[in-house]
């Protein structure tokens, strides 16, 4: 398997090689490019690449756009640069490295290809969400998004997030074809939104190992599971939480706890305990409030 490997990127570095000196960069980068678009459209990936460009055993792009199949978001790395060192093919553990930015915030990420599935690290620092501009539509005016994805054998992967100091100061309304709701979803001014999250992702689950944020309206805790046992079917979700209200949250937030937990909540409550369990689309819900 790993000479195989060795092959394919020797094969990979001759073609590099050969299109570095002997053809006109332009042609042997669109060339690599479609081979990207190809590859990346089979993940569910739409991808376009702008103005790319080879280096010595390395792609370059001034960017790439990514539209994922059932994501209303559009990622938009610039500057976006790769590259596989000599020394790691000499060393016979072949490793791929990538440097980009995204949203103003720095992009890198490294990939250790062995026998067995890849190492793989990807690494965002400080990205500004109110650069993004659906989410700049959303009302949002600042925040700095951090993440960090790491596996160690290409198969489970661990994501740590973190925004921090986000702020939505207005009212804004989110439309029935985002949130897959029977009616549009009004969310409240939000002021000093913070979030630190640890996922875990295997084999069509997603874990939420822990799940803590704090903000104008109060303060969350949760933790749980959705998964996709069948392929055809809606994820299902089995996660619980509490939520902690301020006084300006109990204003926007408790008429909506009402109405989900048939009464059982209401502005009285300060602290709620909730689980949501069975498919993402139509969840069964419990509340306890204190």
């Amino acid at each position: 398997m790993k000479r195989k490997i060795l092959l394919s990127l020797a094969g990979v570095l001759l073609a590099l090689v050969v299109g570095v000196f002997c053809v006109d960069n332009s042609v042997y980068a669109n060339m690599v490019s479609r081979k990207i678009r190809a590859q990346a459209l089979q993940a569910g990936t739409q991808l376009t690449i702008d103005s790319p460009s080879l280096s010595w055993i390395g792609f370059n792009a001034q960017s790439m756009r990514g539209f994922p199949r059932g994501v209303p978001i559009i990622f938009d790395i610039q500057e976006v640069k790769t590259w596989i060192p000599l020394s790691s093919l000499a060393s016979f553990s072949p490793k791929f490295f990538l440097t980009g930015k995204f949203l103003s915030g720095m992009l890198t990420g490294h990939a250790e290809l062995k026998d067995k599935p890849s190492q793989l690290e990807i690494n965002l620092k400080d990205a500004h969400v109110n650069e993004h501009p659906q989410l700049l539509g959303l009302g949002i005016t600042s925040g700095l998004l951090s993440l960090l994805v790491t596996s160690q054998d290409g198969q489970t992967a661990t994501v740590t997030l973190s925004l921090e100091e986000l702020n939505k100061p207005s009212k804004t309304r989110l439309p029935q074809t985002l949130t897959n709701t029977p009616l549009p979803i009004t969310v409240p001014p939000i002021l000093n939104f913070n979030l630190d999250t640890i996922t875990t992702l295997q084999q069509g689950q997603v874990t939420i190992e822990s799940l803590t944020s704090r903000s104008s309206l109060g303060e969350l805790t949760l933790k749980g599971t959705l998964s996709k046992p069948d392929p055809q079917q809606r994820p299902e979700i089995n996660v619980s939480g509490r939520l902690v209200l301020t006084e300006q949250g109990t204003t926007h937030i408790s008429p909506l706890l009402a109405l989900l937990s048939g009464g059982q909540v209401t502005s009285e409550h300060k602290t709620v305990d909730f689980t949501a369990r069975g498919r993402s689309s139509q969840p069964r819900w419990t509340f306890s409030g204190q």
